[in-house]
Parts: C-alpha cells; sequence; structure tokens
C-alpha cells in the first residue's frame, strides 16, 4: 500500500513538473522571439513554482471531488452544494498559493510582486489547472466504475454460462434416468410372464438384461459409440424376440465405417422398443424389424423399420397411411427427442413415418459429437453380442 501511494506521489510530481517545464519552454521562446534575455531561474522558477504547488493541492482536489460526488445524488440543491464546494475550495487553494508564491518569489530571484499582481496573473492558470484535476479525477472514477461493471458483467455471464451448462447437464441425467426405469420394468414385466411357462427362457433374459444393465449404469457420458449402440439395441431386442418366437426377424444394415460415429446413449433403444410395441404386438404375422444407418448430407441417418413380412389376421385394425410426424407415442420417443434438443439443439430430430403395414423411425444426428461431451469406449462385454 505505502508503495503504492509513493509511486501515485511520484507519478503526480512528475506529471506537473512536466507541465511546468512546457510552460518555462514557451516563456523562453516568447523572450527570444521579442529579444529579451532573463536568467535561467527567473524563466525557470514561475512555472515549476506553480506546477510544484498544484502537485501539492492534487491529493487534496481529489479527495475532496470524491466526498463532494456524494452529495449530488441529493438532487438540484445536492448539485448546488457540490459547485459552491469546489468554488470555495479552488479560491482558497489559489489564495494560499498566490500568498505563498508572493513571499518565495524574491528569495528565488529578487522579483518583489503583491500578491494581488501575483492572484490576477494566475487565477486563469490555477482554475484551468483546478478544472483538469476534478475532470481526470471524475474520469478515472467513472473508468473504474466502468471497468467494474464490465468485470462484473462477464463474471455474470461467465456464472449464467455455467449454470446453464449445468442445468442441461441435470435435465440430460434426469431424462436417462427416466428412459433406464422405463426399459429395465418393461423387460422384468417379460420376465415375469415366463418365468413359470419357461424358466429357462427367463433365466436366459435374466443374463442377458444384467449384462445390458452393466453398461446401462456403469458411465455417464450422453454420446457413445453407434457400434456400441448397436450391440445394446440387439441385445434387448433378442430379449423382446423370445416373447414372439419365430413371429419377429431383426436385421442391422450398418457399415461398419459408421460404427465410431458418435450418438446419443440409448437413441436407437425406444425407437425398437416402439418397433416391438406398435408393429410386432399387433400382429400375428410375421414382422421384420429393420435398422439401417447412412450418411446423407453430413448427419447420420439411422432407420428403425417394423414391416409385416406375412400373410395373418390384425389383432388390432391396421393403420391408414398418414404424414410423417414429430410427436411422440410414450416416454421414450418425447425423451428422445428432448434429449436430441438439448444435446444439437436444431441439428438432429426424431420423426415417425407411418403406412399400412409397416412404420418408420427416421433418427437424423450430426456426424460429430456435440462439444465437451466426450464419447465413451464400446464395452467389452456388450462385445459378447455383437453380430
Amino acid at each position: 500500500m505505502l508503495r503504492r501511494r509513493a509511486l501515485r506521489a511520484a507519478a503526480v510530481f512528475g506529471v506537473w513538473t512536466l507541465f511546468g517545464l512546457l510552460i518555462a519552454e514557451q516563456t523562453s521562446l516568447q523572450l527570444r522571439l521579442r529579444g529579451e534575455t532573463r536568467p535561467l531561474v527567473s524563466v525557470l522558477a514561475p512555472p515549476l513554482g506553480g506546477a510544484w504547488f498544484w502537485a501539492l493541492y492534487t491529493p487534496i482536489v481529489v479527495a475532496a471531488t470524491r466526498r463532494l460526488r456524494r452529495l449530488r445524488a441529493r438532487g438540484p440543491a445536492g448539485w448546488a452544494a457540490c459547485v459552491a464546494g469546489h468554488v470555495a475550495l479552488a479560491g482558497t487553494l489559489m489564495v494560499v498559493g498566490t500568498t505563498a508564491w508572493a513571499w518565495i518569489r524574491p528569495l528565488i530571484d529578487g522579483v518583489v510582486s503583491g500578491w494581488t499582481t501575483v492572484f490576477a496573473y494566475s487565477i486563469l492558470m490555477d482554475t484551468t489547472s483546478y478544472a483538469a484535476v476534478v475532470f481526470l479525477t471524475e474520469a478515472a472514477t467513472f473508468a473504474a466504475a466502468y471497468r467494474e461493471r464490465d468485470r462484473e458483467a462477464a463474471s455474470l455471464a461467465r456464472t449464467a454460462a455455467e449454470l446453464q451448462e449445468r442445468l442441461d447437464e441435470a435435465r440430460l441425467h434426469a431424462l436417462e434416468a427416466q428412459l433406464r426405469p422405463h426399459f429395465l420394468y418393461n423387460t422384468l414385466n417379460l420376465v415375469a410372464e415366463l418365468v413359470h411357462a419357461e424358466p429357462d427362457a427367463a433365466d436366459a433374459m435374466l443374463t442377458r438384461l444384467g449384462l445390458l444393465l452393466r453398461r446401462s449404469y456403469r458411465a455417464s457420458a450422453h454420446v457413445v459409440p453407434l457400434g456400441d449402440e448397436l450391440a445394446f439395441v440387439r441385445a434387448y431386442a433378442e430379449i423382446l424376440a423370445r416373447r414372439y418366437r419365430d413371429r419377429v426377424a431383426l436385421t442391422v444394415d450398418v457399415p461398419d465405417a459408421l460404427h465410431a460415429v458418435p450418438v446419443p446413449a440409448f437413441a436407437l433403444q425406444p425407437l425398437v422398443e416402439n418397433a416391438f410395441r406398435h408393429g410386432v404386438e399387433r400382429r400375428e404375422s410375421r414382422t421384420a424389424v429393420e435398422i439401417a444407418g447412412t450418411v446423407r448430407d453430413g448427419a447420420l441417418v439411422l432407420r428403425v423399420t417394423d414391416r409385416a413380412t406375412g400373410a395373418g389376421r390384425w389383432e388390432t385394425p391396421p393403420r391408414r397411411r398418414r404424414a410423417p410426424s414429430d410427436g411422440g407415442d410414450g416416454v421414450g420417443l418425447r425423451n428422445t427427442r428432448e434429449r436430441l434438443r438439448a444435446l444439437y439443439g436444431g441439428a438432429a430430430s426424431l420423426t415417425l413415418d407411418h403406412d399400412v403395414g409397416e412404420t418408420t423411425a427416421v433418427l437424423r444426428v450430426p456426424t460429430t459429437a456435440p462439444a465437451d461431451l466426450p464419447t465413451i469406449p464400446a464395452t467389452r462385454e456388450l462385445a459378447e453380442v455383437r453380430p
């Protein structure tokens, strides 16, 4: 603190000394133009003396300016008091300075001037100097306040960004948490239906379910390699297919080159579940569930289609063709859309295209993962169920 004050005082003294030297140089130039000569001390003493007086005055003026600024908050009366305070202080400093200089000047170069003469010569310069100190003090205060507001705004922006990031993260985790029990409860219901009639099949389903749950709860990454997601979906579909025996055939047609493309975790599972619930369950005829993937216009396009492939009676009336829909049929599809919006904004989409005997879910995502969302490698457990 003391060092800072010393540096500040030295800076003030240096600036005023430079100002005094400039005035002295101007006086010297005028004397040369008129052909007059004076001793160097007579040229330097008046401007430097006045400058050094103001070097002493500057801390007083700065402190007074900061105190008088508070009066302005009181309205017109406060402004009047502020102006009166500045006038009184400026007058006092000028009287003290001119009186002191009238007494000191004869000791320096022998020039004797009355107080009134010194005051008349210096009033304009002293008034300008006082106004300059007040102006610079106000400007420095305003600049400091502006920088502080800028820092506060930047800090608030960073805080808002961090809060938004945490909110998005929490929202994603909440959506994924809804998907996991949704998947678990549905699968356990299937096991419950088989545990007495077909215990071996129920045992196999529970084994595969345990395998999938280890993957489901082992990591919190929001995006995974497509190959990992396909292996997870294949294992999940095999669990569902046991219930329908020979009524469903699952095919996966995704080039190996796309298996490394990052996709949202649990993005395909709700689509496959939707195909079984609204396709396979409603038919007695054989149903093909097909998963296909390709890259189109810089986006990964995944299609999950359930298609009737054999003649048979419908358990529910066939659906008439309608336009592609962005609406969801349940928790899984609704949450998948919300996760897509949270992860990719408007760069990803999920649509359903219904036709008589066929429904296709189309998932489009960018081929690159969202910023700051790392993918996780494929699990060794799921390698066991890869085709």
